[in-house]
């Protein structure tokens, strides 16, 4: 879309510029803005972006008032450099102007966006869902939210099952060896810091499971990328999503990308329901899921292997809460609650389906998978005694 540009933060949004950006986004009957506030709305619930609530007065008399949700790249530097550095803000603009409008998996209506592939800086102008009931990922999806949020990705993931390969290619940057292993070195390298923080809600058994996952995440992630593929949301949790009745709006597609479907339900499941809720209704999601995908072209794909597949993908929740965590410049306010409850939780589902059991093997020590292990081992140990 031509308009108006990115403003570089907040502060340049202006009434002229939000005019220019809805009528570059197609809105041409909109008429000037005459008045501009704004609030910011995205304290303690994401990390990697500017997210504020504008309410917009117009000089039209007869034109009600309306606001929009205007989203930016961090102002905190370490943190965009981090969304440059995975794309994040790359593929979140690619989901909203080449996939959303035909997602089976509903997301707001995009207004206006704006990318600069040089800098990596980016605008959203969305639909505001204030209307709508936001979840609290603190308190814990209610088990028919649950069964609603699972049964609503597997739409998504049944539309690309297993045939991702159109999508535009920064949703396939992800699958690349070099990024797995670049997922494995920032692991490492943020796991002591995390292991402190989560000495309370992690025990001695989850902890010493994320060291060892550590150790096998590259081949743990080789062994995924064989499975089917699709499209996957990737930061699947209640605070993302707001509910209507029976239907379920989505936002923060940053880490949108092509990977193994089952991690969304497994990260959702393990990071965004009660340990008590999440055991009543997991099987009975997973078997509705598992017809959801079958249904829409899922070939050779038994309950047991989804089943198998789900296990082993809890595993991979344990990145994203570590790496932004280790990454990312400090934060206030309600994300040290949810980082608890998010790790409280996680660790029990880990605990109840013995996710421990479904690691890859070591490899043989004179391959060369092998020497990386050793060596990985090696390093870790003395990193971890100087950190």
């Amino acid at each position: 879309m031509a308009g108006p540009g990115i403003p570089d933060t907040g502060e340049g949004l202006t009434a002229e510029w939000l005019h220019e950006a809805l009528v570059a986004g197609g809105r041409a009957d909109c008429p000037p803005v005459r008045e501009l506030r704004c609030t910011a709305i995205g304290e303690g619930v994401g990390l990697m972006a500017v997210i504020l609530r504008c309410e917009l007065t117009f000089a039209a008399d007869d034109r009600p008032s309306e606001s929009v949700i205007v989203k930016l790249a961090s102002d905190r530097p370490r943190n965009r450099k981090l969304g440059r550095r995975w794309r994040l803000y790359r593929r979140e603009f690619a989901f909203y102007r080449d996939l959303a409008p035909a997602s089976p998996l509903r997301a707001p209506a995009l207004l206006y966006g704006d990318f600069d592939a040089r800098s990596h800086r980016f605008v959203l102008v969305l639909e505001d869902l204030g209307h709508l009931a936001a979840a609290d990922q603190v308190l814990g999806a209610t088990p028919e939210q649950a069964r609603r949020a699972v049964k609503e990705v597997a739409g998504l993931h049944g539309k690309y099952w297993g045939r991702p390969e159109p999508l535009p290619a920064d949703f396939h940057a992800m699958l690349a060896p070099r990024v797995r292993s670049a997922l494995q070195i920032a692991y490492l390298l943020s796991l002591p810091r995390n292991l402190s923080l989560l000495s309370g809600p992690w025990p001695a058994e989850v902890r010493d499971l994320a060291e060892e996952y550590g150790l096998r995440l590259v081949d743990h992630l080789d062994q995924l990328v064989e499975e089917p593929l699709t499209f996957v949301h990737g930061d699947y949790r209640l605070d993302n999503m707001f509910f209507d009745g029976d239907g379920l709006t989505v936002v923060d597609w940053q880490n949108s990308a092509v990977a193994n479907g089952l991690y969304d339900v497994a990260y959702f499941l393990a990071g965004s329901v009660s340990p008590e809720v999440r055991r009543v209704v997991e099987r009975e999601a997973l078997l509705e899921y598992h017809d959801i995908v079958c249904g829409l072209g899922a070939r050779e794909f038994p309950f047991e292997r989804c089943w198998r597949l789900y296990r082993e993908t809890l595993l991979g929740c344990l990145v994203l809460p570590v790496v932004l965590a280790g990454w990312l410049e400090a934060s206030q306010g309600r994300q040290p609650e949810l980082r608890d409850a998010i790790a409280t939780r996680t660790a029990t589902a880990l605990r109840d389906l013995d996710a421990g059991a479904v690691l890859p093997e070591i490899p043989p020590f004179m391959s060369r998978a092998g020497l990386r292990h050793a060596l990985c081992r090696a390093g870790y140990r003395v990193y971890r005694a100087l950190a």
